[in-house]
């Protein structure tokens, strides 16, 4: 950050330059212009930057089992009971495209206990449904 902290101090001393319509050129990077982009690095662009970097350093299946966490939160109710099929096919859904991705963000947030594999039909005929039953606790988060 030191080396990032000078250019971008540079630039302010030279925008200032700009603004105050001195004849000469600055000869020197003043102190004002070091604290302006300290402050702004250290207040604004270092956390924004760990906040944006941090979660893309997540893996995909971390990624998708937030953005499904965000969007059973978001729903108003949450429901009781959710579809892998439904959920990948949903228009305003969370966005997961395909079902290997869709089981994998399920069976994360199965291991966080948000959700459960949900009780199959009764006599176990045919092809059971791939539904998921959500923790109770969830529930009164979106209310």
């Amino acid at each position: 950050m030191p080396g990032f902290c000078l250019r971008l101090s540079v630039i302010l001393q030279h925008l200032g330059w700009c603004w105050d319509g001195c004849q000469a050129p600055p000869d020197r990077i003043e102190g004002w212009a070091v604290e302006a982009v300290a402050d702004f690095l250290e207040g604004y662009a270092v956390p924004m930057a760990r906040r944006i970097f941090g979660e893309a350093a997540l893996p995909q299946v971390e990624r998708d089992a937030h953005g499904l966490a965000r969007w059973l939160v978001d729903q108003k109710p949450v429901p009781k009971i959710v579809n892998a099929r439904n959920l990948r096919r949903m228009a305003n859904g969370p966005g997961i495209p395909d079902a290997e991705r869709i089981a994998a963000a399920l069976a994360e947030l199965a291991n966080s206990g948000w959700v459960r594999p949900a009780p199959g039909r009764a006599g176990g005929h045919g092809r059971q449904r791939d539904d998921w039953a959500v923790n109770p606790a969830v529930l009164s988060l979106g209310r």
